[in-house]
């Protein structure tokens, strides 16, 4: 297996049980561009075991882990085993607060 890091969107996330405890399954989906420029959307299976929690829909999140394929009729499938998972800031969104947040910017003398 290859190691492997892709930043993109998930959804069709759930909590599933195995005899060991918990795991979460999702599809992300990565934009990239294919040799003529175009874009095209590669999706992967991440399966992750490390969380407790259900990836939200619509998430954007960054995933590291392992890379593996899986054949099935003819078609195949990308699959990532996750070591870590982190559900960012949407693009172009910082998660830096805000100037003005409310914070107390005084000094005492």
């Amino acid at each position: 297996m290859a190691k492997i890091e892709v930043r993109g969107y998930a959804n069709k996330g759930m909590t599933k049980e195995f005899s060991k405890g918990q795991f979460n399954v999702f599809t992300l989906s990565e934009a990239q561009k294919d040799r003529q420029g175009n874009k095209v959307k590669v999706y992967y299976d991440v399966t992750d075991f490390n969380t407790g929690d259900a990836v939200p829909d619509g998430s954007y999140v960054s995933v590291e882990g392992y890379l593996s394929t899986r054949q099935h009729n003819g078609k195949t499938y990308l699959n990532i085993k996750a070591t870590k998972v982190d559900i960012m800031p949407p693009k172009g969104q910082s998660d830096a607060a805000p100037p003005g947040d409310g914070g107390d910017d005084s000094f005492a003398f």
